[in-house]
Formats: structure tokens, C-alpha cells, sequence
């Protein structure tokens, strides 16, 4: 039980019932479609404060044809889909590295979603990908 003044307000985002979310997922993988990783809603009565966001791509080894890759973490709410985060590159210089670090974003409210994807539109190969979104979740 939280005791405090009756004249203090509504408490903290922090202190409504908070629950840590955490969307990870890295992978070395070959060429390959715009592939969703992950994806999370805000729950109806909720809302979730943005932590941080990662999205990172690595070139591991040379495509025999190197094309367009690309990590990217999105963020929608009553809008459009916005591509929050958004890392690429179209070379093959194996050890190329492309990382955007991200905090404090702001606010989902319910409905609100984070999406991590990528693709690697070249032929053989192989790059790593991480996308990562943190957030806390609290009662709205």
C-alpha cells in the first residue's frame, strides 16, 4: 500500500503498476525478404514510455551481389507506420558496420506498437541484424 498526502497528485509512471518490456532479436542470416522480428501492442488501459531503441546491421561475410540491407525499429500509433530507427547500407566490404542508439523516445499509448524488422536484398551472403526496443509499461 502506497501511503502518501491526498494532495500529491497521481502518482509516477513508475509507480502505476510499471512492467519492463523488452524486444530483442539479432541474427546472422543470409538474404532474405523485409522480415518482422518482433512486435508489441500496448494492451487497452496502458500506455508504455520508450526507453531505448537499437537497430544495428553487419556485414559477416561477401554476397556474391551485394544490394540494399537494412535494420529497422518502427513505431505506430494512430498514424502511419514512421520507421523510428533506420540503418543501411549497399556495400560489401565484409566488417561494415551501421548502428543507430536511441533513448528516451517517448510515448505509446494504447494501441501504440513497436516493430523491429530487417532485409538483405543481396545474393549470398551474410549480415547480422539486431533490433532492440525498451520500454516501460503502466497503467494510462
Amino acid at each position: 500500500m502506497r501511503l502518501q498526502n491526498v494532495f500529491t497528485g497521481r502518482p509516477n509512471y513508475y509507480d502505476r503498476t510499471p512492467l519492463a518490456i523488452n524486444q530483442t532479436a539479432a541474427n546472422g542470416v543470409g538474404p532474405h525478404a523485409f522480415t518482422t522480428r518482433y512486435t508489441y501492442t500496448v494492451p487497452t488501459g496502458r500506455k508504455a514510455w520508450i526507453e531505448a531503441q537499437i537497430a544495428e546491421v553487419d556485414r559477416l561475410t561477401a554476397a556474391t551481389t551485394a544490394a540494399r540491407v537494412e535494420a529497422d525499429v518502427e513505431v505506430v500509433t494512430a498514424g502511419p507506420t514512421t520507421d523510428f530507427l533506420y540503418c543501411m547500407f549497399n556495400n560489401n566490404v565484409v566488417g561494415t558496420l551501421d548502428k543507430i542508439v536511441m533513448g528516451q523516445a517517448g510515448m505509446l499509448i494504447a494501441g501504440g506498437q513497436l516493430i523491429g524488422a530487417d532485409e538483405d536484398l543481396s545474393t549470398a551472403g551474410t549480415v547480422n541484424f539486431g533490433e532492440t526496443s525498451r520500454a516501460t509499461e503502466f497503467d494510462a
